[in-house]
């Protein structure tokens, strides 16, 4: 009987124990099968995480992309205000140029032809620096019309202004320069150039060309009464030159 009950106790025994194997077992096989869940999270936290850190890099990057651009339009801003102040000062010269033009022609050929014996005795006067300027004068003429080349003409004829203002070539280098600006479409400065030609050197022979220029110019912005006042002045004090003529046709269509 003894033998018997000890057989069931060890019976039951090891039932347990199998019991408690299996869920062990069945435990670490849970775990095991858990694991891999656990690890494709933190990979896909890891990623997700990785990519953030990029698409801040990114934004980042931009943001100091946005940042230099925004540096650069402000320096463009000020330029074009920088720009645009010159401009407006070109204008108000523009107008000015023109107005003394239309208003006191009669005045300033009238003076220049009291102080042309005075200016004929000085051109006869032959310097040293004659054969210097003349050869500056036709190097600057020669880059204009044989080569082509307009910006070193208008540097040179400049160069020749500044270094020879009493020079004979002096009126020819003037309106020269004014022709290459109107050439080239910088109006403000073919005005200026071609006003100061009318202003003080009013016998000079291409003066009634250069006043035509002048009302050409006023035309184009849109200034038609001071260009009929022009073409009208050159048709007055210069009636068989070639400016004349066209003055005529030029009156016709305003």
């Amino acid at each position: 009987m003894s033998i018997k009950l000890f057989k069931n106790i060890t019976y039951y025994f090891l039932c347990i124990i199998a019991v408690v194997i299996c869920r062990v077992t069945t435990a670490k096989v849970e775990v095991k099968r858990a694991n891999p869940v656990v690890e494709d999270q933190i990979t896909k936290i890891h990623r997700l995480f990785i990519s953030h850190s990029q698409l801040f890099q990114q934004i980042q990057k931009k943001i100091n992309s946005n940042q230099y651009d925004l540096e650069k339009l402000t320096e463009q801003v000020q330029e074009n205000q920088y720009r645009l102040s010159r401009l407006i000062k070109q204008q108000n010269d523009f107008q000015n140029q023109i107005d003394i033009i239309t208003k006191n022609y009669e005045k300033i050929k009238i003076n220049q032809l009291n102080n042309n014996s005075s200016q004929t005795k000085k051109n006869t006067l032959i310097s040293s620096k004659e054969a210097k300027d003349r050869t500056i004068y036709n190097e600057a003429i020669d880059l204009a019309f044989n080569k082509k080349n307009y910006k070193d003409a208008i540097n040179k004829l400049k160069f020749f202004i500044d270094k020879y203002p009493n020079s004979n070539y002096r009126p020819n280098a003037q309106y020269w320069l004014g022709q290459l600006y109107y050439i080239t479409g910088n109006n403000n400065n073919a005005i200026y150039h071609f006003a100061y030609l009318v202003q003080n050197f009013s016998n000079f022979q291409k003066i009634p060309d250069a006043l035509l220029k002048i009302g050409i110019l006023a035309q184009k912005d849109h200034q038609n009464d001071k260009a009929k006042t022009i073409y009208k002045k050159i048709i007055e004090f210069y009636p068989n030159d070639q400016a004349a003529m066209e003055a005529k046709k030029r009156l016709k269509n305003i």
